[in-house]
């Protein structure tokens, strides 16, 4: 861990910009980091940890297919749509999430396939082919390579900047999915 001018530092108060070095991926939001002498009991916690992230997932997905076969079964199933979150940070993601699921109705919904930080890529844009999905990118660009393949692909990438404008956006997609509202005046 090393501060602002490259000191190494053992400690780091809430205010205290460092940068810590080592770490396999970004950490989320509330993450705790904890220091331990065994290797050994660093790779259990891992396992551990990453062991319930992988049912957590598996569990809303389940949640997720229950619900929607239950909607299936009850009448109209809800209109999907599909989207891919790249953000440049963790914090912006969960933002956008929790943004975007308050715009779910009953006839339409909001499916994030994926959401991650850092750069759009030739991953995301074939998981956005094989899942039909939009792309939002948050302050975040797609290399040259991940363009080429989107045009090829016809997956559509969209940039912003102000969570608001992507808010309004997808109020205007979901809105054009409503199926028309038929009255008849006598």
């Amino acid at each position: 861990m090393v501060d602002d001018k490259h000191k190494i530092q053992k400690e780091a108060s809430p205010s205290m910009a460092v940068e810590i070095l080592g770490l396999d991926s970004v950490p989320t939001a509330g993450d705790q980091f904890y220091v331990l002498d065994e290797e050994k009991e660093v790779r259990e916690i891992i396992a551990y940890r990453e062991r319930k992230a992988l049912e957590a997932k598996v569990a809303k997905r389940s949640v997720k297919s229950l619900d929607s076969m239950l909607k299936t079964v009850g009448g109209k199933s809800a209109k999907l749509l599909p989207v891919i979150i790249k953000a440049d940070v963790n914090g912006s993601i969960e933002a956008i999430i929790g943004t975007l699921n308050k715009l779910n109705t009953p006839e339409v919904e909001i499916d994030v396939v994926h959401s991650a930080t850092g750069a759009i890529n030739e991953t995301d844009i074939n998981l956005a082919s094989v899942s039909n999905a939009l792309i939002l990118g948050f302050n975040v660009r797609a290399n040259s390579n991940a363009v080429e393949m989107a045009k090829s692909k016809d997956v559509e990438i969209r940039y912003y900047s102000i969570i608001y404008n992507m808010v309004d956006d997808i109020k205007n997609i979901l809105s054009g999915m409503l199926e028309p509202v038929k009255k008849e005046e006598i």
